[in-house]
């Protein structure tokens, strides 16, 4: 109970830092807290593959929490460069084209037959969204 309170609190306090960060100078803020929050998704992916884990689904830990970090840069690119409408889309082709990645990837490292590697690809990607 006393180690989540001090984790609990060093989370509230790091939430407080990057808001406050947001209204620095610069855009320098908006750097940070999109820092933060990119962290803050990996850890939880992070602890969703545990989770998966302890229900007894095969995951694969390195594609789940990079999954954030490519969402992200997918999603930074397509608000730069296209209208709105289109980022739904290129999301959904992002998503797919994980889908295939990550299929490689189990098919690459797992050695159980196809429908292991299928099972654990898509628990993989349930464990993304």
């Amino acid at each position: 109970m006393k180690q989540r309170l001090i984790t609990g609190t060093f989370i509230v306090l790091a939430t407080v830092l990057a808001i406050v960060a947001k209204f620095l100078p610069l855009g320098i803020g908006d750097y940070v807290f999109d820092i933060f929050a990119l962290v803050i998704a990996i850890i939880a992916s992070f602890e969703m593959t545990n989770i998966m884990e302890k229900m007894g689904k095969n995951t694969n830990k390195f594609m789940v929490t990079m999954f954030p970090v490519f969402n992200y840069a997918v999603l930074l690119v397509s608000v730069k460069l296209v209208k709105f409408y289109w980022i739904i889309i290129i999301e959904l082709l992002a998503l797919i084209v994980y889908f295939v990645a990550t299929l490689i990837v189990e098919a690459s490292t797992n050695k159980n037959g196809f429908k292991s590697i299928f099972k654990a690809c898509f628990n993989t990607i349930l464990s993304c969204l």
